[in-house]
């Protein structure tokens, strides 16, 4: 039996809804980390996301040729620091956008 899904990034989201910002995201997609913040690239640019989790499944990542720290470096880039104490990237990872890192401290 096929069963027909309608998805959407989240970058398509805001923009269709309207929604400025986001206090948290949750990322636990078995691997699929990668295209989930591929999805959602433009609100990171933007700022939108004010915090967010992101387990990363290194095992699956790896077995697909996706390094774990290239969506780390994305983060980065964007202006999204860690805010946990766990070293490597394999689990559950907290980023807060820098903006918000200055303020809390």
């Amino acid at each position: 039996m096929v069963q027909e899904t309608h998805a959407f990034n989240l970058d398509y989201l805001l923009e269709n809804k309207k929604i400025e910002t986001i206090d948290f995201v949750k990322i636990d997609v078995e691997g699929y980390e990668h295209e989930v913040v591929y999805g959602m690239r433009h609100a990171l640019a933007m700022g939108k996301i004010r915090t967010l989790a992101i387990d990363y499944h290194k095992v699956i990542l790896e077995s697909r040729g996706i390094n774990p720290l290239d969506i780390h470096q994305i983060f980065d880039r964007e202006n999204y620091v860690l805010v946990d104490e766990q070293s490597g990237f394999d689990g559950y990872r907290v980023y807060r956008h820098k903006s918000l890192v200055s303020c809390s401290e």
